[in-house]
């Protein structure tokens, strides 16, 4: 069976320090939900405080109607996937699976039924006789991931269990753990730094840092209508420039450091007053061109550039003295040379705008379920 998850108001300390203030979230039944935030921001903090790992100081946890705050961990029929695997080394792939099954006193053609069904789930079936030494840290994982969800858990709890793989086996193994993730069913909670990672598999993503959450939303929704500033900067890349917006007869109008302006239609209207903001623009959404001496974009100078085949990363400084990177589809024929004079305009339907003083975004479109 799977639950909703909802937190209220939970507070967590570590002595006289406040590690998670004031929090409230609500899980959705079988959603595939990710705490993002760098390190140090709480996100592994309140994992383990759902797992029953570590005190409640405050609030109320529950899994649907359930309270679970006094309940022991392994009341709370939670599987768990640690960054360390935790697998035991001296038992076979069959072993570690059957392990869960086993403590529960089920019988042998239950425990030997299940086994093999989560062993296919996982793709692992092969290996089921072999020692976890054999294995290599994908296959691991899976092994991992086969123990704590045949249990049959309310709740998956994984923390950054893809940060001891490689960059290539990250990619495949997140693939696998989303669509095992769907056959199955379950509530999960992931944890993570890499916004990439939770990108790609997240259903939805909290953005944590100092343990409060900037934004819950789809990972779409996050990234083309960041929160604020914070979230911006942390989900992808973005170019952050000083600009002023105007207001002219009800219209909005962004000018930036060298004069050049742009007119916005997707600015709040009770935020159509003129002061000091700062746009975000990812570098996909610049444009680069040698049209130096247009006046309709902010003049440049390339520093560097880098090939990467479908696209290439230009560095730029700004006659503004600002720094941007730009994405651009590569050329047949050239790419733009180190040294050259550019200009850089803005795709105006896609940049962000933050009020410099709270970091807020004005626009838009901005969703968020906290």
């Amino acid at each position: 069976m799977s639950v909703n998850i909802i937190i209220k108001n939970a507070l967590k300390k570590f002595g006289n320090d406040i590690i998670i203030p004031n929090l409230s979230l609500e899980i959705k039944n079988s959603e595939f939900f990710t705490l993002l935030g760098p390190s140090g921001c709480g996100k592994t903090t309140l994992l383990r405080m759902i797992a029953g790992f570590n005190s409640i100081e405050g609030g109320e946890f529950y899994f649907n109607d359930k309270k679970i705050n006094d309940i022991s961990p392994g009341e709370r029929n939670i599987g768990m996937v640690f960054q360390n695997y935790a697998i035991f080394p001296n038992m076979t792939v069959r072993k570690n699976v059957e392990f869960g099954l086993k403590q529960r006193k089920m019988s042998k053609e239950a425990i030997d039924k299940e086994t093999n069904k989560f062993l296919e789930i996982v793709h692992v079936e092969q290996y089921a006789d072999s020692m976890p030494n054999k294995l290599s840290g994908g296959q691991q994982q899976r092994v991992a991931l086969a123990r704590a969800l045949v249990i049959k858990p309310d709740v998956l709890l994984m923390d950054e269990h893809l940060s001891n793989l490689d960059a290539k086996l990250r990619v495949e193994m997140r693939a696998a753990i989303k669509n095992i993730q769907r056959e199955v069913g379950i509530t999960t909670v992931y944890v993570t730094h890499d916004q990439e990672e939770a990108m790609a598999v997240s259903d939805r993503i909290a953005v944590m840092k100092n343990g409060v959450i900037h934004q819950i939303e789809k990972p779409k929704d996050i990234y083309q209508r960041p929160s604020d500033l914070f979230v911006a900067s942390f989900i992808g890349k973005s170019n952050l420039l000083k600009a002023k917006l105007l207001v002219n007869n009800g219209d909005a109008i962004i000018s930036f450091l060298n004069g050049y302006e742009i007119n916005l239609s997707n600015i709040l209207e009770n935020e159509l007053k003129e002061r000091e903001v700062i746009v975000s623009a990812r570098p996909e959404e610049l444009h680069i061109s040698q049209d130096y001496n247009s006046k309709n974009g902010i003049r440049g100078i390339v520093k560097d550039s880098v090939f990467l085949g479908l696209n290439t990363h230009y560095f730029v400084t700004l006659e503004t003295q600002e720094d941007v990177e730009v994405i651009m589809e590569s050329s047949i024929d050239k790419i733009i040379p180190n040294g050259s004079n550019v200009l850089i305009s803005l795709n105006e339907k896609k940049i962000n705008i933050f009020d410099s003083e709270n970091s807020l975004s004005i626009m838009e479109g901005v969703s968020n379920n906290i």
